[in-house]
């Protein structure tokens, strides 16, 4: 009996890594979110009144 040897096919080290990375990239982004706390949004962005129509009133 011979033993016929067929072709590996393996997948490019280069995208393995690659798909290493963007995982360990991506698990880190959903931590950083859910320990980050919940304060996202316009809100975040203003001085802390609340009130958006003080802003448009200092404007003009």
């Amino acid at each position: 009996m011979t033993s016929e040897h067929t072709p590996r096919h393996e997948r490019p080290r280069w995208l393995v890594v690659l798909a290493v990375v963007a995982a360990i990239a991506l698990l880190v982004l959903v931590v950083a979110m859910v320990l980050g706390g919940g304060k996202h949004g316009p809100g975040r962005h203003t001085q802390g009144t609340g009130d958006l129509g003080q802003l448009e009133g200092q404007r003009r």
